[in-house]
């Protein structure tokens, strides 16, 4: 059998990571709602034909940080499982990646009620919405904001903007450091005061001065309140 998450004891129960690759945290996590997720999927790969099990799983397993990457090869191969699961709920037989001219991804045979066999091909795919539009983050800049959530701040939240690309994650001390600052110093109070008097605009609260690195630069940074 082809596990596709190891047998481990899990104790994990924090969020997903912005910088983290789908397969990293269903791995970890031990809440009961991903345990049925990994069950599920296992029990999919199990019921795929076992001489391409293996290409499956190695689309699937990425370990460690992520990329966008990584996470396009997971999910087309987690929407190449659900299609073989749907298929095999039909009435017509289901191969999976037949020798053909070209591979594609299943071929289906179907005995129609004149007794006469059809047969169709279905290449799966998926869409990535977010590629090359505004949505779309590096992935060093992913990274960035898994570094700022671990300042402590449980009344408030930072608004970033952001520009530029950045080539490189910045030293995660210095990150820290320079956005820190501005977490301590908000006062409750003090914020609510400034925040009434400019008209509830949020654009006279509080900033800090930009983070440079490279070509990226925070431009401007303010506390929010968190909702």
């Amino acid at each position: 059998m082809h596990r596709l998450f190891d047998d481990k004891l899990r104790d994990c129960t924090e969020p997903s990571l912005r910088a983290e690759s789908i397969y990293a945290f269903l791995d970890r996590s031990s809440l009961p709602e991903y345990e049925r997720v990994r069950c599920m999927l296992q029990r999919w790969v199990d019921r795929f034909p076992p001489e391409h099990q293996p290409e499956i799983l190695g689309q699937m397993c990425h370990k460690g940080s992520g990329s966008r990457a990584n996470d396009k090869q997971f999910c087309a191969a987690f929407f190449e499982l659900f299609l073989h699961e749907f298929l095999n709920g039909t009435d017509g037989s289901v191969e999976a990646q037949p020798k053909m001219g070209s591979r594609p991804d299943f071929r289906i045979k179907l005995k129609l009620e004149d007794r006469t066999e059809f047969t169709y091909i279905i290449e799966a795919t998926d869409i990535d919405l977010e590629s090359g539009t505004a949505l779309e983050r590096d992935q060093n800049e992913l990274s960035v904001f898994d570094i700022l959530n671990e300042i402590p701040s449980p009344d408030f939240s930072l608004f970033l903007e952001t520009r530029g690309k950045l080539e490189s994650t910045p030293p995660k001390w210095k990150l820290k450091c320079h956005f820190e600052k501005l977490v301590k110093e908000t006062d409750y109070d003090n914020l609510l005061r400034i925040y009434m008097l400019c008209g509830q605009n949020p654009t006279h609260l509080p900033t800090i001065p930009p983070f440079p690195h490279g070509n990226w630069i925070s431009i401007r940074t303010s506390s929010r309140w968190k909702t």
